[in-house]
């Protein structure tokens, strides 16, 4: 039935939540639990990729956005054993990443602030209708833009990189090298 339930989704919406179908952010472990008591031991992130399906998608707010919901796949469409074998390889990797991210952590700590580029960046003046440049201004920042106090630039169009810094590790072996010399 075409419409809207005030002003958050359309009774389209509204029906297909009364059929069992969520967004992907409103399935919880308890949904999949209820559903075969075997997946208790899977994430709810792993189970969601693996378990639900994108069964259709429905206007919600009041701006009609497009939200896609997702319904559970039948239990004879999967095997336990093999989406063990899958959740434990999806571990393996989730572990690998955290690993890789905790390390460029501690890279760039040990390290520092590490200068990548001059970047000039412009301050707008004007009114909504009549944008126009009042000024720029250079900053030093590193890979993540932030600057050396700890600010975080966003990037934009107008922004002109005019230099960048050569890498730290190319710049510590190039000391070594002098050193030795």
């Amino acid at each position: 039935m075409a419409g809207y339930k005030g002003y958050s989704m359309s009774n389209n919406a509204v029906d297909a939540y009364n059929d069992g179908e969520k967004p992907l952010s409103k399935w919880t472990k308890a949904d999949f639990v209820e559903h075969d008591e075997r997946l208790k031991p899977f994430s709810v992130a792993f189970l969601r990729q693996k378990i639900l399906y994108q069964s259709s998608w429905h206007h919600t707010s009041s701006h009609y956005n497009r939200t896609y919901f997702y319904s559970l796949i039948d239990r004879e469409q999967y095997d336990i054993d093999k989406l063990t074998k899958k959740y434990i390889i999806y571990k393996e990797r989730r572990a690998i990443e955290t690993a890789e991210r905790k390390a460029k952590a501690e890279k760039k700590e040990k390290l520092g602030f590490v200068p990548y580029a001059i970047v000039s960046k412009a301050t707008w003046g004007g009114s909504r209708k009549h944008p126009r440049i009042e000024h720029f201004t250079d900053y030093v920042i590193d890979e993540d833009w932030r600057t050396e106090d700890g600010k975080k630039l966003r990037q934009a169009n107008s922004d002109e990189i005019i230099h960048y810094f050569p890498k730290a590790e190319e710049t510590k072996e190039e000391t070594k090298k002098k050193k030795k010399k």
